[in-house]
């Protein structure tokens, strides 16, 4: 028997979907919150820590299925440094009668340093300034006309270049002059794996 007749017949799900009559235009604001896992500690052992603080304030505008806006995440590492990453973010979104799913990419400018205005050596903070980028996805379920609930799940890979200043040691003493510091330069990649819930509002009519 020829499998044509069975391979049409399980692509009309499908071709259901794309005939869909086009969504309506919705531009939506979402604050999300939760927790990021990262991989900060690989430098001496490969292990993921976590219970991080993770937030983001999101602006999206949606035209049918594809969703674009600006966001902004923020949070904590594993390391004691607090990151700001405003950024650019797209989604496609598959509706569903209490809401939709989406997936997408995000890239972002980031820029991190110690937490509460800690100081490093010569009273010098450790600053730091790259990119991030990612993949997320979750579901947005609807609880009335404009509030929705959103959980997220994603992943998140930030570069930084990093400038700060440490002692002077001197071996095999450890003697050290507390005026006496070398500057150090480095580049730093950290994996992130934020899960957030929070709530969207639809702006408009």
């Amino acid at each position: 028997m020829k499998p044509l007749p069975f391979i049409l017949a399980a692509m009309l799900p499908l071709l259901a979907v794309a005939q869909s009559a086009p969504l309506k235009p919705t531009t939506e604001i979402g604050l999300n919150l939760g927790h990021a896992f990262d991989n900060a500690s690989f430098t001496n052992s490969p292990r993921v820590t976590g219970g991080y603080l993770r937030g983001a304030l999101t602006l999206l505008h949606s035209r049918n299925r594809f969703q674009y806006g600006v966001t902004v995440e923020g949070g904590t590492n594993s390391q004691d440094v607090g990151y700001l990453n405003p950024g650019v973010v797209a989604n496609y979104r598959i509706p569903r009668k209490s809401g939709y799913w989406y997936g997408g990419a995000l890239a972002t400018y980031s820029f991190s340093g110690p937490i509460g205005g800690a100081l490093y050596a010569a009273n010098t903070p450790q600053t730091q300034h790259g990119y991030a980028f990612g993949l997320q996805g979750g579901y947005v379920h609807k609880l009335g006309r404009r509030l929705s609930l959103n959980g997220e799940i994603a992943v998140r890979s930030s570069q930084t270049w990093q400038r700060y200043y440490e002692p002077v040691f001197y071996y095999p003493s450890q003697h050290y002059n507390p005026d006496e510091f070398v500057e150090v330069r480095k580049i730093e990649t950290i994996l992130y794996l934020p899960v957030t819930i929070g709530l969207r509002y639809r702006l408009g009519a």
